[in-house]
């Protein structure tokens, strides 16, 4: 029977419409409750895992949705109701299994990271163990990083968060620590410092960070315990000797002489090129009367820097003090020569204690020091014109005042000068 081709045109066109209302009406019911999961796979050293495949299912329900990774280690599966309770499994060769809970996104994207370990299926709070400590590992090297740029209150924040993912983490503690003693914070670094030679005793700064907090907060036994442990132990002599120098100037501002010269002579035997040491040593034994002591430390320190003026100076002061005058001389003329700004200061000084202590010839031989280092030294000139006149000697009283007014007109002591110079007439 032949059909009315108007009718037939209707009922297909009804049909359609039909059809389609149905495919909007199933799209609405499921477009507000489906959700995407967009995961990225690694290993524990944070690089990409490919193929691995991926399977969520409907807990209850033969609902199962697929993929695998790629090479980057990424997968996306789309669920048509993410409302329901869904179950992920991760598995490839040679790694562990995990199967867990996953709860997408209504009308939008999860996107979880997820950490596979080599090896047979493990229990899933060890599993969670693991990948906590690789997200603090990952902070951890991100502070390092960060810190590397400048941004040390940046790189604290993230090494702080490593250890709130993995208490144990050592070397976080360890970069703590040295950030606040930076900043001389001594009681923020202590605990950060005892942690990390409690979890890292091996880190070759471990010692040194938690004797530089005790030593800081002033518990100095403790630290001195610790420095004779780090004497013994072998690791970073350097940095053990400068500590065992400092604990040294320690032990001289105690007057603890014997304790100082220990401390100073383990310094040297850690680090022989620890010309402070030498110094030191020189003058405890000038002032214990142990000279033959002080002139063996000055001529190491000479030997090694023949023009460094603080050497020259403690073997001027020693050669003195042993009665050597024509050592003592050749000792002076290389200090003048070297630096001699710091002879003028220093001589300068030490006549100026001399000369109001009464010590006129004294006084009288520093000044003389002062005007061979410097010929134009104002004051010396003066002093040395008070104390000549002081003995009696007027030619050179004259001599020294009259130079001194040459040379400073309008110091305010030139006016005593000139009166001087017209009573001595």
């Amino acid at each position: 029977m032949k059909r009315n081709s108007k009718t037939l045109k209707t009922r297909l066109a009804r049909s359609c419409a039909l059809a389609a209302a149905l495919i909007l009406s199933l799209g609405t019911a499921f477009a507000g409750t489906e959700g995407r999961i967009s995961g990225q796979v690694n290993d524990l050293a944070g690089n990409p895992i490919e193929g691995v495949q991926v399977t969520i299912s409907a807990i209850g329900l033969d609902i199962r949705r697929t993929g695998e990774t790629s090479k980057k280690g990424k997968f996306t599966i789309t669920v048509l109701n993410a409302s329901r309770d869904w179950l992920i499994r991760l598995e490839k060769e040679g790694f562990q299994v995990i199967e867990e809970a996953i709860d997408p996104i209504v009308g939008g994207t999860l996107k979880p990271t997820y950490t596979m370990v080599v090896g047979e299926t493990i229990a899933p709070e060890r599993l969670a163990e693991l990948q906590s400590k690789d997200k603090s590992a990952k902070l951890y090297n991100e502070g390092v990083q960060m810190f590397a740029t400048g941004n040390i209150d940046g790189a604290a924040d993230l090494f702080r968060q490593s250890i709130v993912e993995d208490p144990d983490l050592g070397l976080a503690h360890l970069a703590l620590a040295r950030i606040h003693l930076a900043t001389d914070d001594y009681a923020g670094s202590l605990p950060h410092a005892e942690k990390t030679n409690e979890l890292v005793p091996e880190e070759e700064m471990s010692q040194i960070v938690l004797f530089d907090a005790l030593w800081g907060v002033e518990e100095h036994d403790r630290a001195l315990a610790m420095l004779d442990g780090m004497v013994s132990g072998g690791k970073v002599p350097d940095k053990v000797a400068v500590r065992a120098y400092n604990a040294g100037v320690h032990e001289v501002k105690a007057s603890s002489w014997d304790a100082a010269k220990m401390r100073f002579n383990q310094a040297l035997e850690l680090d022989p090129n620890l010309l402070p040491a030498h110094v030191t040593l020189s003058q405890i034994a000038i002032n214990q009367g142990e000279f033959e002591t002080a002139l063996m430390h000055a001529n190491a320190f000479v030997e090694a820097e023949p023009e460094n003026p603080k050497g020259l100076s403690v073997l001027y002061q020693a050669n003195l003090a042993a009665g050597d005058e024509a050592a003592a001389q050749s000792a002076f003329d290389r200090l003048a020569a070297a630096d001699p700004e710091m002879v003028a200061q220093t001589f300068f000084e030490s006549g100026v204690t001399h000369f109001n202590a009464g010590r006129n010839p004294d006084a009288i031989s520093a000044f003389e020091k002062v005007l061979k280092a410097r010929p134009e030294h104002p004051l010396a000139h003066y002093y040395l014109g008070l104390a000549s006149a002081s003995n009696g000697d007027i030619p050179k009283a004259k001599q020294y005042l009259g130079r001194f007014i040459e040379l400073a007109p309008d110091n305010p002591e030139a006016a005593v000068a000139r009166d001087m110079l017209a009573g001595l007439d």
